[in-house]
């Protein structure tokens, strides 16, 4: 696959969120990126498809995410 340079510009927060989440997973924060657009690819078509957005807590509590 070929790749392509991107320039964006964050708010600092969003960029912590980002460093946060690269560290988390041991990874860069260009890997964490195309891990959250693909996530986000994934719920989109999910949802446009008529999927719900499930979470079970811990306790077995079922709760619909809903995203607009």
């Amino acid at each position: 696959m070929e790749t392509k340079k991107l320039t964006v510009n964050l708010p600092e927060g969003v960029l912590a969120e980002l460093k946060r989440l690269a560290e988390l997973r041991n990874t860069t924060i260009t890997s964490t990126l195309r891990r959250a657009i693909a996530t986000e690819s994934f719920v989109t078509q999910e949802l446009e498809s008529g999927g719900k957005l499930l979470i079970q807590k811990p306790d077995a509590t079922i709760r619909e995410i809903v995203i607009q």
